[in-house]
């Protein structure tokens, strides 16, 4: 199992790389987040604090039966971490920390705001 979750975690950070982020993995952690990845944005530095699974329905197990829910929120209300679930089966997909997926370019945009 360790082995799978690594994986998805490389192709989680690969991903994200390409896409211009500073990407850190938190190995063999039982932290809150796999990955912290940052990038600027218009002026504006976002970080992300992600936690991989496999597939969607253990995103779902985490937030009903963890804490994980107020912990990830605790993470943004404290230190700004904006708090992501990301899977990698077949295709890499991004959910808030309640559980709703969103696409990571969309986030990006609400987080950067607009030029000005």
């Amino acid at each position: 199992m360790y082995r799978r979750g690594y994986r998805a975690e490389r192709k989680v950070f690969k991903y994200l790389e390409k896409r211009g982020f500073y990407v850190v993995r938190s190995a063999r952690s039982k932290g809150l987040f796999d990955l912290i990845a940052i990038r600027k944005i218009r002026g504006k530095t976002i970080v992300l604090g992600i936690q991989v699974k496999l597939k969607e329905y253990l995103v779902k197990r985490d937030i009903a039966y963890t804490d994980m829910f107020h912990r990830l929120k605790d993470a943004y209300e404290q230190y700004g971490i904006i708090p992501l679930y990301a899977t990698a089966y077949r295709k890499i997909r991004f959910y808030t920390y309640e559980g709703f997926e969103i696409e990571l370019d969309k986030l990006l945009d609400l987080l950067g705001g607009e030029d000005g």
